[in-house]
């Protein structure tokens, strides 16, 4: 039972970590103890759901966090910086040079930290990892990781964003994202008569 407190902690130490973070290696470290503790929490029950739902877990979270690592590569090459809030960084999206590939490597990133908002479209292993978690830990998941991922996308997107001046339209992209999150809740939310998945589904709606 001592393991469990310790994965708690350890989650929200990294929950903790990553909504102060503005370095670009702050803010994957922390994304990384977040994720490699809720994926032990969610097979902590030793079944059979909790080893596939922990499984499917890592495999998307991996993917996930090696796109945000690669896009933050990218960003890095670029500007020269690793603080997101530094003006190199931010002049990086008001620059028409190289205006693509800033575009490409910032949905990158923004795929990872929507990956931990699970929101859409990156939410599919939501629902099967809500089902297979215990219930302690589904509440965990519902709050902490989400209130985190959302406090670091806020900064982020500050940063693309640059006041108005950047030269693609990332609230047009935000807006889909939006869209698409909470359609895709809510109407998913209908046909549910599991609680766990129901509770995702709702999850994924109030991400949007």
């Amino acid at each position: 039972l001592s393991e469990y407190f310790v994965l708690v902690l350890a989650a929200t130490l990294g929950a903790h970590v990553l909504t102060m973070s503005t370095n670009v290696v702050m803010i994957f470290l922390s994304l990384e103890l977040l994720s490699i503790s809720s994926y032990l929490l969610t097979a902590f029950l030793f079944t059979r759901q909790g080893t596939e739902g922990a499984l499917k877990y890592f495999l998307f979270g991996a993917t996930a966090s090696a796109a945000m690592l690669y896009g933050f590569s990218w960003l890095y090459g670029m500007s020269g910086s690793l603080d997101i809030t530094s003006l190199s960084f931010i002049s990086l999206f008001t620059n028409n040079i190289s205006s693509d590939l800033v575009l490409i490597a910032g949905s990158l990133v923004l795929a990872g930290f929507l990956y931990k908002l699970a929101a859409a479209p990156m939410h599919p292993w939501s629902p099967d990892v809500y089902e297979a978690a215990p219930i302690p830990v589904v509440a965990f998941f519902s709050v902490v990781p989400k209130l985190a991922g959302l406090a670091v996308l806020i900064r982020f997107v500050q940063s693309v964003y640059a006041q108005g001046n950047a030269v693609h339209d990332w609230q047009f992209l935000l807006a889909a994202v939006v869209l698409l999150s909470i359609t895709f809740g809510n109407f998913s939310v209908l046909w549910q008569k599991n609680a766990k998945r129901l509770i995702a589904y709702s999850s994924i709606s109030q991400a949007g």
